[in-house]
């Protein structure tokens, strides 16, 4: 298994949570530039793509529930909790969210924390600025599991729609050290873009053609 697979590096959402009792599925779709590089004498490398599927549960006025399927390869469930007493989505938010799963098809154990800071999100369809602090670790649970170092890194991206149904182009920039040593450097950028509501869900499919 290809190291840069065991971490999650899209974060896809806001620090708004989901409303009590309402849940959103998202897609998201994410490429890591020169992502393996076997020679690492040369700058070049491959790029590698993923996608990760995702639904949040909104539990009450403040917080909310996902269960996040990364690269169809494990499962990780995060806890998203909405700082300060105004929970109304018209004003800038900020939230925490931690969690943690199983990646690899079972052989690493992964942890995550996560600090998000977004505008407010407009009741009709318009856009709204996120971003944030991401940091992730995985642990070997296997005798012949690699061992990792920390994941660290800053993001930003933009929520395009409604409640319901938005595209987010998001990029992230992480410190990354290659367990497997298959790439040069441990700087990485990472873009994505993550699909999130029913409508616009069921036409991905037309547009991956």
């Amino acid at each position: 298994m290809c190291d840069v697979l065991a971490r999650l590096y899209t974060v896809g959402t806001t620090a708004q949570t989901e409303r009590p009792g309402h849940s959103a599925r998202t897609i998201s779709m994410y490429v890591i530039p020169n992502g393996i590089s076997l020679d690492t004498s040369r700058a070049s490398g491959h790029s590698l793509r993923g996608s990760d599927a995702e639904v949040r549960y909104g539990l009450d006025a403040r917080s909310d529930i996902g269960l996040r399927i990364p690269a169809a390869s494990g499962m990780v469930v995060t806890y998203k909790r909405r700082l300060g007493a105004d929970t109304s989505s018209t004003r800038a938010a900020v939230a925490v969210m931690g969690g943690g799963g199983l990646v690899n098809f079972g052989e690493h154990a992964l942890a995550q924390l996560t600090i998000i800071a977004s505008g407010r999100e407009p009741a009709q369809a318009g856009v709204s600025a996120y971003g944030g602090y991401h940091a992730v670790q995985v642990a070997p649970l296997s005798s012949g599991a690699a061992h990792d170092t920390p994941t660290i890194g800053l993001f930003t991206g933009l929520r395009i729609g409604d409640h319901e149904n938005a595209v987010s182009p998001e990029v992230g920039v992480f410190y990354d050290h290659s367990a497997l040593h298959i790439r040069r450097g441990d700087l990485m950028v990472v873009p994505s873009i993550t699909v999130r509501g029913d409508g616009l869900l069921r036409m991905l499919p037309r547009f991956l053609r």
